[in-house]
């Protein structure tokens, strides 16, 4: 569906939205030391890549000797709602929970449609699974499960040492630092 002008101007884009080329990564994925990838919460267990898209980050990881795997069966997930980023996030959080049980841990948004059904707004979200690894050859379910496995108890883990950190910093200011028992 074609948007007239007065609907395009609404949906104004800024540097955090979800756009075509956005790359959702999975919470704790690893990636070369020297690759700087700036992300924010995006749901549950996954980051939105902030300051590169899709094809930069391909770039960048090839530059490093990396591999950003793209995987050809697109996904698809629809929101109802107007054409805003709410609508959008949402239909994009409905794809990764579609590409899950996959196992790869990134995500592309490929392609972003504002369409109406009977006078209801809706936004059609496709996408593709991604996967970052060093080696050339894609690995098996059971090595990107464990994979995965392994990046989330060691991103909760750092999780919960830097909540133990905060806490023990509380207790400082509160009662004094040597003060606890």
């Amino acid at each position: 569906m074609k948007l007239s002008s007065r609907e395009r101007k609404k949906i104004a884009y800024h540097h955090h939205d979800v756009k075509a080329g956005s790359v959702i990564m999975r919470a704790g994925t690893v990636t070369p030391e020297r690759l700087e990838i700036e992300s924010e919460d995006f749901c549950e267990g996954w980051n939105r890549v902030r300051n590169c898209d899709a094809g930069l980050l391909d770039r960048q990881l090839r530059g490093a000797g990396w591999h950003l795997f793209f995987l050809a069966e697109a996904v698809q997930a629809v929101a109802v709602g107007g054409f805003d980023q709410d609508t959008v996030q949402h239909a994009t959080a409905r794809l990764i929970q579609r590409s899950g049980p996959q196992m790869f841990n990134c995500f592309e948004v490929t392609q972003i449609d504002y369409r109406h059904l009977l006078g209801v707004p809706y936004v059609h979200v496709i996408g593709h699974a991604r996967h970052v690894q060093r080696d050339l050859q894609i690995g098996s379910f059971a090595s990107r499960k464990n994979e995965i496995d392994r990046t989330t108890v060691a991103s909760t883990l750092s999780g919960m040492e830097e909540l133990h950190s905060w806490r023990e910093r509380d207790l400082d200011r509160e009662i004094g630092p040597g003060h606890r028992h």
